[in-house]
This record gives structure tokens, sequence and C-alpha cells, in this order.
């Protein structure tokens, strides 16, 4: 049996060790910092590294104990218990611990939005929305990636100006068009900052993003090996699925939620569709309609100032 538990940047796995069998052939990769800790089950055990980069040697202990022990060299380390060697026995593989990232992936989209006269060949409703958790100087040592189809990474294809900075709460979103994306969803209001992307901000509604700081991944939306595509169909009960076509995939409490599968369809704004983007939620501009009467405004000459009444243009008849 294996748990992890998130302890601050590092994370705490739990394994069993028992004489039952189900520990032979322990296996667990981790980062570098993290630490593992084994359950002792029935009997009388130790658990002492044979091989690899790290040594260690719990001592005998009997049934309930806890033993722990913290990677922190690279690679991988051999361990079994020196009585039951061939029903306890494992392997741990301890890799470089991912950078720490000040930004992180909050929103994909792909909306189905009209061309009119955008520019970008249809890929004006295509955008990645990206947060900063902390001050960041010089975004330009962030990058993104879009995996198509399933087809597995295609690497680094967006880097941010070396001029971009954020500030911790920051909503980025990065479009193929401002334009369209003021038009459909006043982006450049309801976002801190919108920035022009260029042609890598490619995704289809089946396409893993990958975000990269210093060229390593940090984050991943989706799986770049999976095609979610549900041609049309949507996700319905799948807990698993992630096809996100003419709609949008946003994070909310770490976890992603979805618009549903076409929900942009034959919509002027976001506000229109089933399914308003979360961000713009209470936010749809405020249009004032000018009432029926609007004409009969005149310049009052006493106050100098506009009037209406209900006999206007005559003066003393003002409401």
């Amino acid at each position: 049996m294996v748990a992890s538990l998130w302890l601050g940047a590092q994370t705490t796995h739990q394994l069993s060790w028992g004489n039952d069998g189900s520990d032979a052939g322990q296996a667990l990769t981790i980062e570098v910092g993290d630490t593992v800790e084994w359950t002792w089950g029935a009997g009388t055990h130790n658990l002492v590294s044979t091989s690899g980069v790290e040594t260690f040697d719990s001592g005998y202990e009997s049934s309930g104990f806890v033993w722990s022990h913290t990677f922190t060299i690279v690679g991988s380390t051999d361990y079994v218990c020196s009585p039951h060697a061939g029903n306890m026995n494992g392997t741990i593989t301890a890799t470089e611990a991912a950078p720490s990232s000040d930004l992180a992936l909050q929103g994909i989209l792909d909306l189905n939005i009209v061309d009119d006269g955008y520019g970008v060949n249809g890929s004006q409703g295509k955008a990645i929305h990206v947060l900063a958790t902390a001050d960041i100087a010089d975004l330009s040592i962030y990058g993104i990636g879009v995996a198509n189809n399933g087809g597995g990474t295609d690497g680094e294809e967006y880097n941010f100006d070396s001029t971009a900075s954020a500030t911790a709460g920051d909503n980025i979103l990065v479009v193929r068009s401002v334009e369209a994306m003021n038009a459909y969803m006043d982006a450049s209001t309801i976002f801190d900052q919108v920035i022009l992307g260029s042609s890598s901000i490619s995704q289809n509604g089946n396409d893993a993003i990958e975000l990269y700081l210093n060229g390593t991944i940090v984050e991943v939306f989706g799986d770049a090996d999976v095609n979610p595509d549900t041609f049309g169909a949507g996700c319905g009960d799948d807990v698993n699925c992630w096809d996100y076509e003419d709609s949008w995939a946003y994070k909310i409490g770490g976890e992603w939620t979805y618009g549903g599968v076409n929900c942009s369809d034959g919509t002027a704004t976001t506000w229109d569709s089933t399914c308003v983007y979360p961000l713009a939620i209470g936010q749809e501009p405020v249009t004032f309609t000018p009432p029926t009467w609007a004409g009969d405004w005149i310049l009052d000459p006493v106050a100098g100032a506009l009037a209406v009444g209900h006999n206007a243009g005559s003066v003393g008849d003002w409401w």
C-alpha cells in the first residue's frame, strides 16, 4: 500500500512493511527532499538498503513501528528486510525536485467566437489564463506548450516577453486576438493583463497545456499522451474526461471544472452562453438605454443645464 501527503514543498509517502507478500517489489518514484514512511506489519523486521545512492538501516523493530527516511540524492536505492528478503523488498527512485512556480494555470479557453475579421485564421477564441501567486519581476522565465491530439509533448512553444512582469494576484490572459476577447467577454476590464500571444496559442478542446519555468514543466492541464475528444458528445459523468471543445476549463480550489462541450456555440458574448466564464460572472458591462423621451432633453436657459419635462420646450415645465 502507498499513500502520499503534501507537507509544504515536500511530500511524505506512506508504505506498509510486512511479511504477507504484499510488500514484495515495492517501487516508488519521488522527488529529492521527499520522505518515505514505512509502517511495520506483524512480526519483527528491519529495513536496510542493499545498493544504490543512499544508505540506511532501521534496525529490528516489531509490529506497529513507524520508520522514515528523507531522500536527498538523485538516483535509485534498493532495500529489503534481511530475514524476509523474498517477501519484503523494493526500490525508491528520487528525481530532481520540480522548481517552485509563482505562476499557475487558471483557465484554458477554446471559445467559438464568430470571426469578425480578426485575422487569426479562426483562432480568435483561443486563450490561456494564468494566475500570478506572487510578484514576478520577469515573466520571460515562464512559457507555455500545447500538446496536440494526444501526440505527446511538443515542448515549450510560447515565452512571455522579457519586459513583462506581474503582481501577486494578477489574472493574466494570453490571447490570439485582444479585439475578439474584448468583444466577447470585455477581457481588458475583467483581467489584470491581456497579452497578445503567438500562433502557438493554438489549442483545440482536446489538447493538453504545459506551463514551463526556465524550460522545465511545472504544471500540466490534461495529459499530453491522451486525446479526450468526445466528438461533441460531452463528458457526461466521466470524471476523468477533460474535453473542453468550444468551451473552457477553469480551476477552482485546485480542481479543474468545465463549461460543457460546445457551450459557446452561437453566442455573441460569454454572458449569452450557458457557460459564463467564471471570472466574468457578474461583470457584464452595463449599457445605458436612453428613455423613449430622450429626444426631448433641451437646454434650460435659466439653469444652463439639460432638462426634460412633460411639456418640453416650454420654460418652467421641467421635471
